[in-house]
Order: structure tokens, then C-alpha cells, then sequence
């Protein structure tokens, strides 16, 4: 059957033994990910919406919290705002190597789709249901350089493991 860890740090999960060093080695291990410009200004719309950061905060004072004051991943599905972590922070081992088999793009659900219906003939229908208020959208920030550049500090890391195009200067 499926197991699913959500915002749960799976490292610190296997290197607890709650994951079975066999278990993760058998196991099918995949990810979907989010580009990193439209996940942040999403993350900054579901706070607002559940009360988890103040309704009043600008979208770039809320950047720079991201950057100086986010908790670590850990064993806890959320701490504050520690979903905004990196989102490689959740699938990297210590060495820096991948912990899953498979990242699919929830730009390119398609690929997940066709992956699963080859793997295990099994057919998906994926649909989204978590949409907060448009507090912000992307492109009322995407016109401000200085908020891209943090994006792009914060996130430089999955920008680069995970093949998401930086915006052009």
C-alpha cells in the first residue's frame, strides 16, 4: 500500500528507524514539486488564510522571515512557517544524493499521470483542492526585481536540483 510522510522529514524519519532501512530501500519513492516563484507566493496566501503568519504582513517583510527565521524540517509535519523550506530540504540525504526515485513537476502532472499508469496500471485523476485567497499573485510580484532576487536566494537551490528556470534580468 501507499505511505505518505506529508511536511515530515523522511531522513530524520529513516535515521530514527521509524522507516525501515529494507522499507526504503524496496519501496517506490517519488516527490511532487512546485515552482519555486509560484509555491512561495502560494505558501504566503495559505498562512494568511490559516493565521499562521499576520494578515498585515507585506510579501516581502514575509520573505525575508522565510529567509532569517524559518524552523528546519524535523519531525513535525509543520513548525511556523517551516513549510517554506527549500524544497530538496525534504528529499537530499546528508551527502546531498536524492532520497527519492522519481521528482515529477505539478507543472507537468501529466508526466506523473503516464508514469503511474506504465508502473502500476493504474490510471490518476488529480485534481486541486487547496486554493487560498489571492492575498498576492505572482504576477503582482513578478515586476519587482529586488523580490525575484530574494525568491531566487531563498530557493537557489531548487531552482538548480530540481530544473526551474530563473527569470531573466
Amino acid at each position: 500500500g501507499s505511505v505518505t510522510f506529508g511536511h515530515v522529514s523522511y531522513l530524520d524519519l529513516l535515521r530514527l528507524g521509524v522507516i525501515n532501512n529494507n522499507f526504503h530501500k524496496s519501496a517506490y519513492k517519488f516527490c511532487v514539486v512546485r515552482n519555486p516563484y509560484h509555491r512561495i507566493v502560494s505558501l504566503f496566501n495559505y498562512f494568511k488564510d490559516i493565521k499562521i503568519i499576520d494578515r498585515n504582513i507585506e510579501f516581502e517583510y514575509f520573505l525575508d522571515d522565510v529567509y532569517l527565521k524559518r524552523p528546519p524540517i524535523g519531525i513535525y509535519n509543520h513548525l511556523g512557517i517551516s513549510q517554506s523550506n527549500p524544497q530538496v530540504n525534504w528529499i537530499l540525504d546528508s551527502n546531498g544524493k536524492f532520497l527519492v526515485d522519481d521528482i515529477f513537476k505539478i507543472e507537468e502532472v501529466d508526466t506523473l499521470i503516464n508514469t503511474f499508469k506504465k508502473k502500476f496500471n493504474i490510471s490518476l485523476d488529480i485534481k486541486q483542492y487547496n486554493q487560498s485567497n489571492k492575498h498576492i499573485t505572482f504576477e503582482q510580484i513578478a515586476k519587482k526585481r529586488s523580490l525575484i532576487e530574494k525568491i531566487e536566494t531563498i530557493y537557489g537551490r531548487d531552482f538548480d536540483l530540481l530544473g526551474y528556470k530563473k527569470i531573466d534580468k
